[in-house]
Parts: structure tokens; sequence; C-alpha cells
């Protein structure tokens, strides 16, 4: 039978290497890495918005996962954009505004989209440059600024624990409005990396030595 030393040592082991492995945000620029990346994957194209008022909060979701945005200080209504009669956007009100998403449902590891600028019609519109933060259960932060994003700058983020909120903000500049597209929310079966197996294995080993040692001195 396996002593409580053993034991406590071996969970000890576990979960030494559990929160080696929860401990990283990683940063994707291209919507196919990015999706390479995740195993399950939810769209909101955000194609139901018309060019028109929204008040927020809005309850919303990608696929399987659910999420609430939200949008201020200046004010908590969004807009809608369009680069086509086909292709709604989701934008703000204010031109200062952030937009955040967040109160994800699920265990939702990544999140990615496409952020640029629009103009007071709705239109894409050109942007000096664009920023986003992803923050996971862990505290971790991982930032990325796009200069001149245009209506092809992707950029998801993917975590190794459950991400809590993304946030988007336009640099300050007339005439131009925070706009994204096509938000993916995504989840990740977990794959330890060697560096994780090799961390339990020395600590099951020391659990090992120590549990013969005891049963020696008996």
């Amino acid at each position: 039978m396996m002593s409580h030393t053993f034991k406590s040592i071996a969970v000890g082991a576990m979960l030494l290497a559990a929160g080696a492995a929860n401990a990283d945000i990683k940063v994707f620029t291209d919507k196919y890495d990015y999706r390479g990346a995740v195993t399950v994957s939810g769209l909101d194209s955000f194609n139901d918005l018309s060019v028109d008022p929204i008040d927020g909060p809005l309850s919303r979701s990608a696929g399987s996962f659910n999420y609430t945005a939200t949008v201020g200080p200046g004010s908590t209504s969004f807009w809608g954009g369009s680069g086509s009669s086909v292709d709604g956007w989701l934008t703000t009100d204010n031109r200062t505004d952030t937009i955040v998403f967040k109160d994800f449902g699920g265990k939702v590891n990544g999140a990615g989209l496409f952020a640029f600028g629009s103009n007071s019609a709705g239109a894409y519109a050109a942007a000096n440059s664009i920023t986003l933060t992803a923050k996971d259960e862990f505290g971790k932060l991982a930032t990325y600024t796009i200069d001149k994003p245009t209506q092809s700058s992707f950029i998801g983020f993917v975590s190794t624990g459950k991400l809590l909120e993304l946030t988007v903000k336009l640099t300050a500049q007339a005439g131009v409005w925070p706009t994204v597209n096509d938000l993916y929310l995504s989840s990740v079966v977990a794959v330890p990396e060697p560096g994780t197996y090799a961390m339990l294995l020395a600590g099951l080993g020391i659990a090992g030595v120590a549990a013969r040692r005891r049963h020696n001195a008996q």
C-alpha cells in the first residue's frame, strides 16, 4: 500500500507540474495558426448587427460559448458596422471607449478576432494602432498592439488556464472608432509538455526514495 508520505509528495509533485503548465498566454497573429493551437472553437460573426446604436452590455454566443460584451467608460452603447451588406462588425458609440469581452461560459482557453478602425458611418477607416489585452485566471496578462490595422489584422490569445477577459482599445484618433469582427472563442485539451513530465517524474522519484527510507527505518 502507498504510504501517506509517498501520497503527499506525489500529489505535491503533480501540483507543482500543473502550476508550471498553467503560466503562459501565447499570442497568434495568424488566424490559421490560432485555430491550429485550439481544439474546439465557436464563432460570433456579428453578421446579425445593423449599422445602428445597440444598448450594452450584450449577451452573445460564439458557437457553444456564451459571453458578455461591454463598452465604456464614455458610453455603454455599441454600434454596428459593416464591410458589406453581409458582413457585420461591432464598434463603439464613443471613439475613445474600450470594448471588453468577458463572462465566458465554459472553459474558454482562447480568444481571437479581427481588430481595426471604422468611421462614423460604420465603414472601414485607417487607424494608427489598436491594442488588445487578454487576462487569464492566474492573473497573467498578454498585450499586443497592431500598428496600421486593416480588416485582415487578426490577433488571438491562447492560455493554459481559463481566459477571463479580452479588451480592445484604439489609440485616440479623430474620426476613427475601435471595431472588431469574427470573434473566436476556443477551448484546449491540455497535453503536458516534456518539461512537465520531467518535473512529475522527478517528484515521484523523490517520493519513492522517501518511502524506501521510511520502510527501512521501520
